[in-house]
């Protein structure tokens, strides 16, 4: 009896010679019917091609390809165009360098229908690109529900560690062109609000290929990437004033907090207006308790982080270490050689055991986790574009 279709979604930017390897985790896929839909953003490279030669090589019953090209307009466009043009009740987006766990899909379905879910966020392995060797793996934080998790960024890979029903997506809306930086954290968000049955799971079911070409170095982006960091929060607080009343009073200081020590690090880069401004847009958020704990600590590090300098940023480090479940954003991953992936920092609170396949099972809550097995406080992995 065949399911519900499946439409994962591949924007893709001159990867001729990788977005075969992303298609052939999607035909690997046990489940059926499936619909890939690669968006070509303008490549130069002879993707076309390749993606229609693998195409004549792998036919199926119960899985198309559909090729897009568009000129040179930003992943986000890309996604947009992918699932203007898609057809399944479920939607995946996959970037082009990256590959779905074995059995992923059937899974992940199974899961939704099971729980009557209409957002699924599950776990991740980031792997080397050149020899596989798995790096780090990322898990679902247990006893927290996912818009804790976003607002305290205890979440990595906002817009492809998600399985989403087809309305979901239709009452979000699109992705913001307008933003190259965090525009999967904004997208995220969105449907973290209109969701009306969130759940998460341990499994792993995306795999990350870490490789040189995944960042971006340059100061003119890395400006542009703090620019559209702060456009998005911005967003984020507006909307959060909006249904303030309804949310526990803890999330927003620690959300607060969380700003605060953003601004600190735009400082640090010398973008010291930036700061100001994340600074002030933190002080937007208004609880019973204005300043306390870690709350007061990162408020007094962005006052007075422009005339202290680098005595602010040893306070900033000391204060990461000090406050739990505060730390500041992560831009690389587990070093090789720890155990599973592990990063050990016992005093950064980012402990964790890492079961490769273990079964999960239902906690409640929205949230299912394994019978046996911690997880803590990931570590931000870097933002990960399909270009």
């Amino acid at each position: 009896m065949a399911g519900d279709k499946v439409s994962v979604i591949i924007p893709t930017f001159n990867r001729a010679q990788i977005v075969c390897d992303a298609l052939e985790s999607v035909y690997a896929q046990s489940y059926r019917p499936v619909e890939v839909v690669v968006v070509d953003d303008g490549s130069t490279d002879g993707t076309e091609a390749a993606v229609g030669e693998w195409s004549r090589l792998h036919t199926d019953e119960g899985f198309s390809v559909k090729y897009i090209a568009q000129s040179n307009r930003g992943a986000s466009a890309a996604r947009n165009a992918g699932f203007r043009e898609s057809s399944g009740r479920f939607i995946q987006f996959l970037d082009s360098d990256d590959r779905l766990a074995v059995g992923a899909l059937d899974r992940a379905v199974a899961e939704m229908q099971r729980t009557g879910a209409d957002l699924l966020h599950f776990g991740m392995e980031f792997t080397s690109f050149e020899t596989g060797e798995v790096l780090s793996t990322y898990l679902p934080c247990r006893g927290t529900d996912l818009l804790a998790d976003l607002l305290e960024r205890r979440i990595v890979g906002y817009g492809v560690a998600f399985l989403r029903r087809r309305h979901l997506c239709e009452q979000v809306g699109d992705w913001d062109e307008s933003m190259t930086i965090a525009e999967d954290r904004d997208y995220c968000f969105r449907c973290i609000l209109e969701s009306r049955n969130p759940r998460k799971t341990t499994a792993c079911y995306y795999i990350v290929r870490q490789h040189p070409g995944t960042r971006v170095s340059s100061v003119k982006k890395k400006v542009q990437g703090l620019q559209d960091r702060l456009y998005g929060e911005t967003k984020i607080v507006n909307r959060l004033k909006e249904i303030d009343a309804s949310l526990p009073e803890d999330l927003i200081r620690g959300y607060r907090a969380k700003l605060y020590l953003l601004a600190a690090s735009m400082y640090r880069q010398g973008e010291v207006e930036l700061g100001r401004r994340c600074g002030r847009l933190a002080s937007q958020l208004t609880c019973t308790k204005r300043l306390f704990g870690r709350d007061c600590r990162a408020h007094l590090l962005w006052r007075l982080g422009p005339s202290l300098g680098p005595v602010a940023y040893a306070l900033l480090a000391w204060w990461r270490t000090a406050s739990a479940g505060v730390t500041a954003p992560r831009r690389s991953p587990s070093p090789v050689g720890q155990p599973n992936g592990c990063e050990k920092h016992p005093s950064r609170s980012m402990r964790r055991t890492l079961p490769k396949s273990a079964p999960a099972g239902d906690r409640g809550s929205g949230s299912d986790y394994p019978a046996s097995g911690t997880c803590g406080t990931p570590m931000q992995l870097g933002h990960h574009e399909p270009r």
